[in-house]
């Protein structure tokens, strides 16, 4: 579980880390917006586990009254991606969780491997004691706009996640939460490693 309560250099920290992540949250956004060709991505050999604590930590201000249960084993979810991007992508997911609870309540992560042949696939899901999205909604939530039911926020945030993923060759959908009350984002994005990075 995380905690909420911030000393003084914690706090600091926070802000100097809000500071970057604005910085390359815009750089990001812009690029996608602008439908920056993959080329132009900065791809590298990244464990999707410490990705997710990142953003996590990243928002722990915004956790305050929210118990966070992970269940991600680091050392497991390799892939090869762009870092800023699946670190903006994340963020703005674990973010739509917290909007959907009002800032209070449960936040689950966990991550599962699929394996077949030498490759393989990682499904991480998001899950809330939010609201549920209804079924009619749930294609729309990544159309560029879509405020529906939201109380702040422009729209974007699952628009720019999901082409953040379907740029790194994965797929994004929402279900219901099997744990909790609320819903479940599913991510899936292929262990696309270089030979020599494969893990047995």
């Amino acid at each position: 579980m995380i905690s909420g309560e911030l000393s003084g250099s914690e706090m600091d920290e926070s802000l100097n880390a809000i500071r970057r992540n604005a910085i390359r949250a815009g750089n990001t956004t812009r690029a996608i917006l602008d439908q920056a060709s993959s080329d132009a991505t900065e791809n590298t050999q990244m464990d999707l586990a410490r990705t997710v604590e990142a953003c996590l930590y990243f928002l722990k201000p915004r956790l305050k009254k929210i118990e966070v249960v992970q269940d991600l084993s680091s050392e497991t979810h390799w892939v090869w991606g762009d870092e800023n991007q699946l670190q903006q992508m994340f963020i703005n997911l674990l973010l739509n969780a917290v909007e959907s609870m009002n800032g209070k309540g449960t936040l689950r992560v966990s991550g599962t491997v699929f394996t077949r042949g030498a490759t393989g696939r990682h499904c991480l899901v998001i899950e809330d004691s939010g609201k549920r999205i209804p079924e009619t909604l749930r294609t729309r939530i990544f159309d560029p706009f879509f405020t529906q039911g939201k109380a702040q926020g422009v729209g974007l945030g699952l628009f720019v996640a999901q082409r953040i993923v379907t740029q790194h060759g994965g797929t994004i959908r929402v279900d219901d939460s099997q744990h909790l009350k609320g819903a479940a984002l599913i991510v899936t994005l292929p262990s696309n490693l270089p030979k020599e990075h494969y893990r047995e």
